[in-house]
């Protein structure tokens, strides 16, 4: 009996160590991992802040790809987000919401593992001269107890082998999409025209969210009134600021003569006279070289580019399924 008092006394002695061990812990855990990636930053942003492109190169969704996964909210941004059932338990069940978006800069995501509370993930991207540095965070409340504190001892060592592997795999995702190219590239002149459109703000890196609603707007306009359109959709884009990624565009239809609109469909007029015209063929993230390659040439050719360019869609994506063979005529006056 006295041999056990004595292990009694020994294990209350560990375990009260162990407890003043872990209430001298911390109780706040970080873990964070960083890649460069060759890449625009808009193009990684929206790799990050869909739900469906993170499964893409999710280094979890490799453990089990036969995990249940379910969407809920917009598809990409804010409230967006996917709840996931593995029975592989490295795996296991939870749930991850973007709760902030800020294109092209931040994603932070609430993500919740089994019964724990939410852990704050984020995402920093940051411009490089070559491509875009990528950070993901992850930060966690462990609590006040000393188990708790005990596992925080761990995560590095559990979260940072995954966050690498990740990165790894974002690389390699945008680093093997379609890329796109300028097939032509001349100085028209511009019969000029008129447009049925609206004018409205949207970021660079959502863009292709916000024109198909306006599209739809301004197509219900026409069929009401027996307005035919005379050309593929364009988007004007009047002013962008780098900064924020703001751009206040006008979308619309173009109609053979000035017609009536109502609502928010005005009709607007496209510039007449000189222009720089590109043909490009690509995925529309890749429409940035196409600007590029208007402003070298205009330098090279000894032109000012002036007014506001516009974008013409002359490929549906709906009926073209390779984006190499999609193609988007860009307009940009000149004098």
């Amino acid at each position: 009996m006295k041999a056990l008092k004595w292990v009694i006394i020994i294990l209350a002695i560990i375990v009260a160590l162990a407890a003043v061990i872990g209430f001298m812990l911390p109780r706040y855990v970080h873990v964070e991992r960083s890649k460069s990636i060759k890449g625009d930053q808009v193009t990684i942003f929206n790799l990050i802040s869909s739900p469906q492109e993170f499964q893409k190169w999710s280094p979890w969704r490799q453990l089990d790809t036969s995990a249940a996964v379910s969407f809920f909210g917009p598809p990409a941004g804010k409230g967006a987000g996917f709840t996931w059932t593995s029975a592989d338990p490295d795996v296991s069940y939870g749930t991850w919401t973007i709760v902030e978006a800020h294109a092209p800069a931040h994603v932070a995501v609430d993500l919740r593992w089994e019964n724990m509370d939410a852990s704050k993930v984020g995402f920093l991207l940051s411009p490089e001269a070559d491509g875009t540095l990528v950070k993901w965070t992850m930060d966690a409340d462990m609590g006040w107890g000393p188990f708790g504190r005990f596992i925080g001892l761990m995560m590095e060592g559990f979260l940072a082998p995954d966050y690498e592997k990740g990165l790894r795999n974002l690389d390699s995702v945008v680093t093997t999409m379609p890329k796109g190219h300028v097939a032509k590239i001349e100085i028209l002149d511009f019969p000029g025209g008129y447009f049925l459109g609206i004018t409205d703000t949207a970021n660079i890196a959502e863009i292709g969210n916000v024109l198909g609603p306006l599209y739809g707007e301004v197509m219900a306009h026409m069929q009401k009134n027996n307005i035919r359109m005379s050309g593929a959709p364009i988007s004007v884009y009047q002013s962008y600021d780098v900064h924020s990624g703001i751009t206040i565009l006008q979308a619309g239809m173009p109609v053979m003569k000035r017609e009536n609109g109502s609502g928010r469909v005005g009709c607007f007029e496209l510039h007449r006279g000189t222009v720089i015209a590109a043909d490009f063929y690509g995925p529309y993230k890749d429409l940035p070289s196409a600007y590029r390659a208007i402003q070298d040439f205009a330098q090279a050719n000894g032109k000012k580019l002036i007014g506001s360019p516009w974008e013409s869609y002359m490929t549906d994506p709906g009926m073209q399924t390779d984006p190499e063979k999609v193609l988007t005529q860009v307009y940009w006056p000149t004098e």
